[in-house]
């Protein structure tokens, strides 16, 4: 729905082939549908595309690829990496279709909702973190397990995948696996499978609740534009 202040901006690539003209046709060809009662106005300002446009999806994929590398590889710290990112997507976006995004804008496309229940969460677990229940559930899960290697591994797991529902998961696993490293240094243990099986339970676990991972959150605060 549109008022009488905004101005949209829509890129699209269409062919001519596609509403059934010849090739050799100049002829172009909108096609504007409304529900309004009243009659409206619109003005059409064609601009050509740069010729790199055509790839900016493959430049696009390439960026986060890019990014995604220089995270796992730690270069740098991730949230300079990320801003980084940011910074070139915005430039790639100008360099592709013309358009200069102002902060505004910028400030548009961000979910406060999501990126406060996120730092709320990481101050949540670096406190809880201090109190040593991660240590706690540890020992308690070696003392009932009595040092038995495939009950401690399924008590781990589900311990992992209950804290992990609540808070955040990779931060879970960040704090669990050094105390499951020496639980298997004290059984003379390989700890590989013990942490592998904490990852899978740790993404299950979070992706069981509205608040258990990132994009469950974002999922989450979307619902409310589509479910009345």
């Amino acid at each position: 729905m549109l008022s009488d202040e905004r101005e949209v901006e829509f890129y699209e690539t269409v062919s001519r082939s596609d509403f059934g003209c010849p090739s050799s046709s100049s002829s172009h060809f909108w096609v504007l549908r409304t529900t309004s009662p009243t009659s409206l106005g619109a003005i059409f300002e064609p601009s050509p595309l740069p010729s790199i446009s055509s790839s900016r999806v493959l430049l696009s994929a390439l960026l986060l690829v890019t990014v995604y590398v220089f995270i796992i590889w730690d270069v740098l710290h991730r949230t300079l990496i990320a801003l980084i990112g940011s910074f070139l997507s915005l430039l790639l976006l100008y360099i592709t279709t013309g358009t200069v995004v102002s902060m505004e804008r910028c400030i548009e496309w961000m979910d406060e909702g999501t990126l406060a229940l996120l730092f709320g969460m990481m101050i949540m677990v670096n406190l809880v973190s201090t109190t040593g229940i991660f240590e706690w559930v540890a020992i308690r899960t070696l003392e009932v397990s009595g040092g038995r290697p495939g009950p401690l591994l399924l008590l781990l797991s589900l311990s992992t995948a209950l804290l992990s529902a609540f808070l955040d998961n990779v931060t879970t696993m960040l704090l669990f696996a050094p105390v499951t490293v020496e639980l298997c240094s004290l059984l003379e243990r390989d700890p590989v499978p013990f942490l592998l099986a904490e990852v899978m339970f740790s993404n299950l676990g979070g992706a069981g609740t509205m608040i258990g991972d990132p994009p469950n959150i974002i999922l989450g605060s979307m619902l409310k534009e589509y479910v009345r």
